[in-house]
């Protein structure tokens, strides 16, 4: 018997003698256990609970017996500098995600492409930044058969959601704004009717942010771009700045960020966290 087995059975042992309703406090009891045993153990003790009515305090920094437990149950503390930040009702994939500092992804949200992973990163940045760090945003990329990866935006999204499904990963889409929302897909859309780089160019923070910062003229640019694909805008910003557009986009997004109204972005964030939680 190794270590992490005779410990638990000893815990067990005296867990089963407590009288009912008894308040039982565990400090990382999941010690020394082979993962699935830790699982099992989250399993068990719900059992205890619900057996002899017990009220069962403990502390873990393992994502298996977290996700063995209800997510009602969970509160992470959460360290900034000296103070400590009580985040109740989180999700055992968010938690566990947490504790890794974000190399534990509590889901993966899929996006049409490189404007909307920016714009939806800063809105989410802004409202909730310790949401956005159990998170991974992606660009649904199919390959061709010819070998070349193609972009091409909902219908990747819808297909890849399928394909990844499948295989077990825990999936979400945001698509662009004006698109038709599928919540019992966790299929969502992002602020506005228009593609990102759109939304982008029309917001007065943006175009405010793009006049101060790099001393062009709105009017000369709409002039430039007039009848283009919303693709080539900042393109077109790219040009007279020497900047790269993915850049421009991503300054552009924090600019706009400021400007949606909370509510709309938190209520997105609410559907996210839905899709993260789901067993």
């Amino acid at each position: 018997m190794g270590c992490g087995e005779g410990r638990i059975q000893c815990l067990i042992q005296r867990l089963e003698a407590m009288p009912p309703r008894s308040l039982i406090l565990l400090e990382e009891p999941e010690i020394s256990l082979h993962p699935s045993a830790e699982y099992e153990l989250g399993k068990y003790i719900l059992d205890l609970v619900e057996r002899k009515r017990h009220q069962v305090l403990l502390t873990t920094h393992s994502s298996m017996l977290l996700r063995s437990l209800p997510d009602a149950s969970l509160v992470f503390l959460a360290r900034n500098g000296e103070a400590i930040t009580a985040l109740p009702g989180i999700g055992a994939r968010q938690a566990a995600s947490l504790l890794t500092e974000g190399h534990d992804k509590a889901l993966t949200v899929l996006v049409e492409d490189e404007s909307a992973k920016s714009v939806l990163t800063e809105l989410i940045r802004r409202h909730n930044p310790d949401f956005l760090a159990t998170i991974h945003i992606a660009i649904a990329r199919e390959r061709r058969e010819s070998g070349r990866i193609d972009e091409s935006g909902k219908d990747a999204i819808r297909r890849t959601m399928k394909t990844l499904s499948e295989a077990g990963l825990k999936l979400a889409a945001v698509l662009d704004g004006g698109e038709t929302v599928d919540a019992q897909r966790y299929i969502f859309c992002l602020p506005g009717r228009e593609p990102p780089e759109s939304e982008l160019f029309k917001n007065p923070s943006a175009r405010r942010m793009i006049e101060e910062t790099y001393r062009l003229k709105i009017e000369d640019l709409e002039a430039e771009v007039a009848g283009a694909d919303c693709h080539e805008i900042f393109k077109a910003i790219g040009r007279r700045t020497s900047c790269e557009k993915e850049f421009l986009i991503q300054e552009a997004a924090r600019a706009y960020a400021r400007d949606i109204p909370a509510a709309e972005v938190n209520r997105l964030i609410e559907m996210l966290k839905e899709a993260s939680q789901r067993r």
